[in-house]
């Protein structure tokens, strides 16, 4: 583990730990006694706040606020409907880019290590294919093909096909980020509509019977 480190930690700090191979300690926390707790206790990276699963009831709870009283069922189960195809269709988009990018990112981090053209090409097209590097048994069935003096090769080979993922990875998330920042400021010029709860409701006297929303249509 990483040495605590004094003061803040800044983006060269990390990155100097990285190099090193150190550990870097990485907690989340949901309020400021556990923050202080955790770096208190020399974590070195803390992170404070939600995630995004906290704003899901916030978003039908202000279309349930601004639809009359006779249209919550619709408002709400076309939330939960746009809602489960907008994640499919991200994770299909996702998926899509990250089978196209992953193979190429595989075979670029392989070449950066200079293997012999022995290894290479006993590896042949799983260079590129993931589903074969990261099945176990394909890996244990890859592995013993190889001759005794290339098989600690193989190690290293493994570490620059999770180094690709991880990069690839890393570039899904920034177009999730990007994605999720332009459904942040559409919400931004969303009306300001009070919640139900708050808003004034009508006096029925004693003896009088409430008056009902007829619907339309």
């Amino acid at each position: 583990m990483s040495t605590p480190p004094q003061g803040k930690l800044a983006l060269p700090k990390l990155a100097e730990l990285k190099a090193r191979g150190e550990r870097i300690v990485m907690v989340t926390a949901y309020d400021a006694p556990g923050a202080r707790f955790a770096e208190d206790a020399g974590i070195d990276i803390v992170l404070v706040g939600l995630g995004l699963g906290v704003t899901m009831p916030l978003y039908i709870n202000a279309v349930q606020s601004a639809l009359p009283q006779r249209y919550l069922g619709v408002g709400t189960s076309q939330i939960q409907f746009w809602r489960n195809v907008g994640g499919t269709v991200s994770s299909a988009v996702l998926g899509s880019i990250l089978a196209q990018r992953l193979p190429g990112a595989i075979a670029s981090e392989i070449a950066k290590l200079h293997l012999p053209a022995a290894f290479t090409s006993v590896l042949g097209k799983s260079a590129g294919n993931p589903n074969q590097l990261l099945d176990p048994a394909q890996i244990a069935a890859t592995k013993a093909k190889l001759p005794t003096q290339l098989a600690p090769l193989y190690d290293q080979a493994m570490h620059a096909v999770r180094n690709a993922l991880a990069l690839t990875l890393h570039d899904l998330f920034l177009i999730a980020i990007a994605l999720s920042a332009i459904a942040l400021i559409a919400t931004l010029f969303m009306p300001d509509v009070p919640l139900r709860s708050r808003q004034p409701q009508p006096q029925v006297r004693i003896g009088e019977a409430p008056e009902r929303e007829v619907a339309v249509g």
